[in-house]
């Protein structure tokens, strides 16, 4: 399953800023979206156990950039402007020269699958599940009108 990524801002109906650092997280953390996860499936007198383990994710911010994310992120406390301490990006140009005016950004989580059959055999395999979200970046103006 995919995870829901949660960010800041978290849909385009909402302007982020550019300049401003950009929180990514897995919004809906629990066994099926960050592991772990394990299950077995008999076929005769064959049982293979699958054990999945969520390694991170890697976001296309959608304006060239690629950050990799070593676990699920940190979600965004609700203030403040500090970058996010693991998975975060800074947006340097507004969304408006891209189609519908926002980034699309695309999230793929990364798991490691191991398995082993009760004939012996084993592997790894990886596994990515892909997800897109998107975030309407823009420019806000200060105008001063008294100095006191």
């Amino acid at each position: 399953m995919a995870p829901e990524i949660g960010s800041t801002p978290d849909n385009p109906d909402v302007l982020g800023a550019v300049g401003l650092p950009v929180w990514f997280w897995v919004d809906n953390p629990g066994a099926t979206t960050t592991g772990p996860q394990s299950t077995s499936a008999t076929a005769g007198p064959v049982t293979v156990t699958a054990d999945a383990q969520f390694t991170g994710l890697t976001i296309e911010t959608g304006d060239g950039e690629t950050i990799e994310c070593d676990g699920p992120g940190t979600e965004y406390p609700g203030t403040g402007i500090e970058p996010s301490p693991d998975c975060g990006h800074v947006y340097e140009k507004m969304s408006d020269k891209q189609p519908g005016q926002v980034y699309t950004v695309n999230i793929t989580a990364h798991w490691t699958v191991d398995w082993t059959a009760t004939t012996g055999e084993a592997g790894t395999l990886p596994v990515d599940v892909t997800t897109s979200k998107q975030l309407r970046i823009g420019s806000y103006q200060t105008v001063v009108t008294e100095v006191r």
